[in-house]
């Protein structure tokens, strides 16, 4: 069910919810579309938008419920402490204001079957938030306003966490939370290296991703903004935690300005230490994809580096440029860098069109 339109009240979602635990619906998806739907960010000190509550009802059919809701309501989804989704599966949770109480109950007591979970909530207030399933497979998860994070999930297979508490100058949650596995067979990072925090945002995230869990896969998607901090420092930093990954991914993303500049040179990620790869061991690589928008001087020294690291069971290197106003790599370019590599190794290019 879609929702077009700017002032949908609660109220009228809630009726749309008490039908469909009426008539017993399996499978329900809410969407109320909004202007700042793509924007999360917290609410201005001394807004005067109406706090509106919606009561989410319980009823025993529901397998799957997905609500893409209105942030500006800052809503607060209840349910009666004593009700049990028991065959619901997948809960996906968009835009919402919620306790951390009541999420925790929802999640750990309340959806006994529940193995997919996507959160995009904001807490009420500054809290702790606990999550416990031994259900769980899927947990895609940003919480704004959130002190500490715990997540206890034995069988959980997938986890991508999306941080949001860098702006209040608080632990990373998304890296604390990273830290707890010790093991996963697929490995996916997004990685956002705008420079924001300016030196203290750079040294807070060498920091917190100084332990990796071990993974067969690793596969990083980074974001560069206009101002950035350098991305081969970035990327070997976090390869020195994959010695005993098979196949590492990196796709710088598409969505550039055309006009790139680097951080303060007073930056630790414009050290020369921070950019030599002599010695990171990659014992067990065997293969490197790396996809780009263009192909910059940054760009060309992370491989370049990626090529020092002592990588003897490495076979395979495939560059991905994607087509834009600068053009393919050059021949000159792609025999430079083939020639970085062992001869064999075998690196191939290839130029992306959509």
């Amino acid at each position: 069910m879609h929702c077009h339109g700017l002032r949908v009240r609660a109220r009228r979602v809630a009726t749309w919810l008490r039908l469909a635990s009426r008539r017993r619906v399996r499978k329900l998806d809410i969407e109320v579309p909004s202007q700042t739907r793509f924007l999360f960010v917290s609410p201005k000190a001394g807004a005067t938008e109406l706090e509106e509550e919606l009561e989410l009802p319980v009823w025993d059919e529901a397998v799957r419920i997905r609500l893409t809701l209105e942030q500006r309501w800052q809503l607060r989804l209840r349910l009666r402490p004593a009700a049990v989704f028991v065959a619901l599966t997948d809960l996906h949770v968009s835009l919402a204001t919620m306790e951390a109480s009541e999420l925790g109950t929802l999640v750990s007591t309340q959806c006994p079957r529940l193995t997919n979970l996507y959160l995009l909530v904001t807490l009420a207030a500054a809290s702790n938030l606990s999550i416990r399933s031994d259900s769980l497979r899927s947990l895609q998860i940003r919480v704004e306003n959130v002190h500490r994070l715990q997540v206890v999930a034995p069988n959980l297979e997938v986890l991508a966490v999306s941080d949001a508490t860098e702006a209040h100058g608080s632990k990373c949650v998304a890296a604390s939370l990273l830290q707890r596995f010790d093991r996963a067979d697929v490995l996916k990072l997004s990685l956002n290296l705008c420079v924001r925090t300016r030196t203290v945002g750079y040294t807070r995230f060498v920091n917190e991703t100084t332990k990796l869990p071990m993974c067969e896969t690793l596969r990083l998607r980074v974001s560069l903004g206009d101002y950035y901090h350098n991305l081969a420092s970035s990327m070997l930093h976090l390869l020195r935690s994959c010695n005993s990954t098979r196949k590492v991914s990196v796709k710088v993303d598409s969505s550039l300005p055309m006009q790139r500049y680097s951080c303060l040179l007073s930056c630790n990620c414009r050290l020369p230490e921070s950019r030599k790869a002599d010695d990171i061991t990659l014992d067990a690589l065997e293969e490197a994809k790396i996809t780009f928008i263009r192909s910059s001087i940054e760009e060309v020294q992370f491989v370049e580096q990626l090529a020092r690291c002592h990588a003897p069971s490495l076979k395979k290197v495939v560059i991905n440029c994607e087509r834009c106003s600068d053009g393919p790599p050059t021949p000159e370019l792609q025999e430079k860098i083939s020639r970085m590599f062992y001869p064999d190794v075998d690196v191939k290019f290839n130029v992306i069109t959509y």
